[in-house]
């Protein structure tokens, strides 16, 4: 009788296992750092599209060691928050999606290349794919640039 019991609940306990992984989507791959990051890059620029004073989204993205042919996160910063001022209503950062995002060739110190196919919808649409330096942490991944001073 005991056995009989346990048998019943080991079955009940492996269909409402399958039920459940069945509910919550357990037959797709979860969502990639790289996903998660391209994401936060698309909304990041959609922001700065709607509103040049938008930039902190973007400027949150990048690594404090941020370095990309010479400018800086903290150059950046500047330099979008002066283009802001001059130009509070003509919006001409560009409207940008990202998509297809792998980040590969992580080394030690979890430096790694970001590729991702980036897509312009302005007037006309034009895509591109494109490899770009970040670095990973706990938190995710944030872009560190190529680390050029010029």
């Amino acid at each position: 009788m005991k056995s009989n019991v346990v048998r019943k609940a080991w079955f009940y306990i492996s269909v409402c296992s399958v039920a459940l992984v069945v509910a919550c989507g357990g037959g797709t791959s979860a969502v990639t750092d790289a996903e998660i990051l391209s994401a936060k890059l698309t909304s990041a620029l959609s922001a700065i599209s709607s509103n040049p004073y938008n930039y902190t989204s973007f400027i949150s993205l990048l690594d404090s060691n941020y370095k990309q042919d010479g400018l800086t996160a903290a150059d950046l910063s500047t330099m979008l928050a002066a283009d802001a001022a001059a130009l509070p209503n003509d919006v001409s950062f560009p409207s940008a999606t990202f998509s297809n995002a792998v980040i590969s060739n992580c080394n030690a110190s979890n430096l790694c290349d970001l590729t991702v196919t980036v897509t312009n919808n302005d007037a006309d649409s034009v895509s591109t794919t494109m490899t770009t330096k970040v670095i990973g942490n706990a938190a995710g991944y944030k872009l560190i640039g190529d680390q050029s001073s010029s």
